[in-house]
């Protein structure tokens, strides 16, 4: 029971740092006036709400704390492993999503675009979601490896408490 207690509080913990990061990040105090981020590439605006990225930064935050928690245990604390196989699992899960958006928002250099007949054309240079698109694939690859092998870790954890 003290060692459910103390996982729990070890959640919340990562939880509500991650939501003062945020505050300082994305200002929550204007929460009820100004509930969206806009994100503007060239003449388009997308709108997304503040509510829909708080979750995945605390998600994120709690991955990162029980990361650094587990590699400090080496990997034998079986209710930490449990913990950060789920917290993967739907980071997994989630990263599509925005490696999709993030790609929608990449343009490629030397696109051409035609506007309208009164206007020259426009030839598109790269941009900064074309340059992380990378490197947010390359995260999304590297926390699926790594969430393979806390699963690894975790199977061959139990295979061993339970012989």
């Amino acid at each position: 029971m003290k060692k459910i207690l103390l996982e729990t509080i070890h959640i919340f913990v990562p939880i509500v740092i991650g939501i003062i990061a945020f505050h300082f990040v994305f200002d929550l105090s204007n929460i009820k006036t100004e509930s969206v981020i806009d994100i503007n590439v060239h003449d388009t605006y997308f709108i997304v709400e503040k509510s829909e990225i708080l979750p995945v930064f605390c998600i994120t935050i709690i991955y990162l704390f029980y990361l650094i928690k587990v590699c400090f245990q080496k990997f034998e604390n079986y209710l930490s492993l449990c913990i950060l196989s789920i917290i993967s699992l739907i980071l997994i899960l989630i990263l599509p999503a925005i490696i999709s958006f993030i790609k929608s928002l990449a343009t490629q250099p030397g696109w051409t675009i035609y506007p309208p007949l009164s206007a020259k054309k426009v030839e598109f240079k790269e941009n900064l979601f074309s340059r992380i698109y990378p490197k947010i694939y390359i995260l999304y690859c590297t926390v699926t490896l790594f969430g393979f092998f806390v699963f690894y870790k975790l199977g061959k954890l139990h295979k061993r408490q339970s012989s």
